[in-house]
């Protein structure tokens, strides 16, 4: 497993080591609560261990819960998830979205649009 101990806004050294089908065990807040699914909720599908404060009472606490549910790890699940943070995806869902928006203001009339708030 890589072990990751810092808070990111994203964390792209996380989804590099899932990328490489590696679990990964770091700090549950930022970018690694959005990217790293918890075994012990996602059991089919996890990527990894989230632990709850820069402690290093909860970082072994973390490597032994790890070391618990290794078996359920699967390379190939973390591969997979970690393909969703690709640039290509992102680029069309963040398109995506600004064609949503832009639909809905150009919807409203004069009036409405300069009533919203940005």
């Amino acid at each position: 497993a890589f072990v990751y101990a810092a808070c990111e806004d994203f964390g792209i050294v996380l989804v590099e080591a899932m990328a490489c089908g590696t679990p990964v065990i770091a700090y549950g807040v930022g970018g690694a609560a959005e990217t790293v699914l918890d075994i012990r909720a996602h059991p089919d599908r996890g990527t990894g261990i989230l632990f709850p404060t820069q402690t290093t009472a909860a970082i072994i606490a973390a490597i032994a819960t790890f070391e618990t549910h290794r078996h359920q790890f699967q390379a190939a699940h973390i591969r997979t998830h970690a393909e969703g943070f690709a640039t290509d995806i992102f680029r069309s869902q963040y398109l995506s979205l600004l064609d949503r928006y832009t639909s809905q203001w150009q919807s409203l009339d004069r009036r409405q649009q300069s009533e919203v708030k940005m």
